[in-house]
């Protein structure tokens, strides 16, 4: 496996712009695929337009699957930053850590679990592909 700050890891930045945004401004420049849930967009912008209805629109199932076929294309990791219960999301981005969690395909270690204790958490789970 390539380390963590290897240029082909994949990242995907679950969840509302605050996660995605902050994830964004710590990585390399170029070295990580990011996208970001609902639009599946990079996490550089928030498109705040019609963003309560983005989210309603939002499926989790597919966007995990998306993750999967990106991170398939190369053997690559997936690390997901996500944050639960934001606002418009309900359950969404709980939806998408259980359908990469519950795929044979990858391994899944939580490698930070957010907690009450800093405003807007995020936590941040790794996938290893079990088959080289």
């Amino acid at each position: 496996q390539e380390p963590v700050h290897g240029r082909s890891q994949l990242v995907g930045a679950v969840g509302h712009h605050v996660t995605g945004s902050a994830v964004d401004r710590l990585l390399a420049t170029g070295g990580y695929v990011q996208t970001t849930f609902p639009r599946g967009t990079g996490p550089e912008f928030v498109d705040w337009v019609d963003y309560a209805a983005a989210s309603a629109a939002g499926r989790p199932l597919e966007f995990a699957a998306r993750l999967e076929d990106l991170a398939r294309a190369g053997d690559h990791r997936i690390f997901l930053v996500w944050a639960g219960g934001y606002q418009t999301f309900g359950v969404k981005c709980e939806q998408i850590v259980q359908a990469l969690q519950d795929d044979p395909a990858y391994h899944a270690s939580n490698l930070v679990i957010g907690n009450g204790a800093f405003y807007q958490p995020m936590s941040l789970v790794q996938l290893t592909p079990t088959q080289p």
